[in-house]
């Protein structure tokens, strides 16, 4: 199952940076952006927990079926319904050790304490519309530094990164 997905992350990996090459290479005479500001911070790379959190997420964004969820990641963890007991959840841990137990099932808890333990990767929230399809997500995960990072799409699309 981890073969799989490794598969499918480096899939759309590799179709991003075909697009792109495409989409440059389609524009004759284009010249590459000029740097105007030389005293801005140099853009830092990204870490290797923050590139995997970057491309679960370009596997869930906003109307994406449960079918390609499944697909591209498995079954979940757990199904259960919000807090608010108002929209179907998914959850997925990510990456998990198999001495991890989750703390519920029946709640959509994150498990912090798992994740800074590193017996957990990630812990990824699905938020179902009533058409199957993403309407929201909440990502958690551990940076290298030791920082809890908490991606969130909200459901009218904005993106909060915490």
């Amino acid at each position: 199952m981890k073969k799989a997905m490794y598969l499918v992350l480096l899939l759309v990996l590799l179709l991003v940076a075909c697009q792109q090459q495409n989409s440059a290479s389609e524009t004759p005479g284009a010249q590459p952006p000029k740097m105007t500001d030389l005293s801005a911070e140099p853009v830092k790379p990204m870490t290797q927990t923050s590139q995997r959190a970057a491309d679960l997420l370009a596997i869930v964004q906003q109307g994406t079926s449960q079918n390609s969820v499944k697909s591209a990641l498995g079954e979940p963890s757990a199904q259960m319904h919000s807090a608010k007991g108002e929209k179907l959840l998914w959850r997925y841990d990510i990456g998990a050790l198999q001495t991890f137990t989750p703390a519920s099932n029946e709640e959509d808890e994150v498990d912090t304490e798992a994740l800074k333990e590193g017996l957990l990767q990630f812990q990824l929230f699905l938020f179902w519309s009533e058409d199957q399809k993403v309407q929201a997500y909440s990502l958690h995960f551990v940076e290298e530094g030791g920082a809890l990072k908490n991606p969130r799409m909200l459901p009218n699309g904005e993106i909060v990164n915490e």
